[in-house]
């Protein structure tokens, strides 16, 4: 789990979930609008910014999946 989860939620509440255990992956995807950028953890970190409301969608989308298939922390 994250580090000083409960400092981090006084300051700014949220709700987290957990995914399965063998759910792994070395990217991260934030949205905002229709901006998307896709963290890419590699030897080498890479980092793409998209400005696109249809693919911003997709993502959002990917994210409710994920969020419908994992459970309460």
């Amino acid at each position: 789990g994250v580090k000083n989860r409960k400092k981090y939620q006084e300051i700014l509440p949220s709700e987290d979930r957990i995914l399965p255990k063998n759910f792994k992956t070395s990217t991260q995807v934030f949205i905002s609008g229709d901006k998307s950028i896709i963290l890419i953890w590699s030897k080498v970190p890479l980092a793409i910014w998209i400005k696109d409301a249809d693919i911003s969608n997709g993502f959002k989308s990917y994210f409710n999946f994920l969020w419908g298939i994992s459970r309460k922390s």
